[in-house]
């Protein structure tokens, strides 16, 4: 997986931006083991489908996402407010 793809994929799983600034490129073979915050529904999901996928660990021993990303990768979340590109949609309209 590109880190691209991982800041991708955290961005999912997180429900905010996730930007690369690592410098790192190429493709890494790697295994990350957390435990996923229950106490958290998955955005836009309810009932039962707000449940994590069952491919993520459940053992409550775990580290959390944060934590096993820099212990196990060597990587480092930080909140911060940077720009981002976003499309902004003025009007809409039906066609003729």
């Amino acid at each position: 997986m590109s880190i691209a793809n991982l800041t991708a994929a955290l961005s999912e799983l997180l429900n905010v931006p996730v930007l690369d600034e690592t410098g790192l490129f190429g493709v890494f073979t790697f295994g990350l083991d957390w435990t996923p915050d229950l106490s958290r529904p998955r955005p836009g999901l309810s009932g039962d489908e707000a449940d994590p996928p069952t491919a993520l660990p459940k053992s409550p021993e775990g580290p959390s996402l944060f934590a096993a990303l820099q212990e196990q990768l060597g990587l480092r979340l930080i909140a911060r407010k940077a720009a981002l590109e976003v499309l902004v949609i003025e009007r809409a309209a039906k066609p003729d």
